[in-house]
């Protein structure tokens, strides 16, 4: 009865031992998981602050040039220099006469929205036009 109580005891003791150790391995694998989570949390964090020290300062040259170019706006212009001849001089003298509408952007402006607007009814003409082909060559088909 002992001997037998004691091998039982024995083998209970054994499982015991192989339970702690794979709870123990568990423990260790678990443990290690952590530790490099937290090294990849830290890289990130240092990655994020080093982000946002680039974006400041591209947000801070983004400012700098644009109050650059808003003074730039402010200055007056320098009258561009044909060789001691205003551009109406050159334009008079290349045989061109004095056109107010390309003077004027608005009114190329309009021009071109005109041209596009023709080519536009144009191209839904064209459209209805294939469109009722279509449907006459499925009217014959059926």
């Amino acid at each position: 009865m002992l001997r037998k109580e004691m091998t039982s005891k024995k083998d209970e003791v054994k499982k015991l031992n192989k339970l702690t150790k794979k709870a123990r391995k568990l423990a260790e694998s678990q443990n290690h998981e952590a530790i490099h989570n937290i090294k990849l949390a830290d890289e990130h964090v240092t990655q994020r602050i080093a982000l946002r020290s680039k974006h400041e300062e591209d947000k801070n040259m983004f400012e700098s040039k644009i109050i650059e170019m808003q003074q730039k706006l402010h200055e007056p212009e320098e009258p561009l220099d044909f060789g001691n001849k205003t551009l109406e001089q050159q334009t008079e003298q290349a045989g061109g006469d004095k056109n107010t509408d390309y003077k004027n952007p608005i009114q190329i402006l309009k021009l071109r929205l005109a041209k596009i607007v023709a080519t536009n009814k144009e191209k839904k003409r064209l459209m209805d036009q294939y469109l009722r082909n279509v449907k006459v060559i499925e009217d014959a088909f059926d």
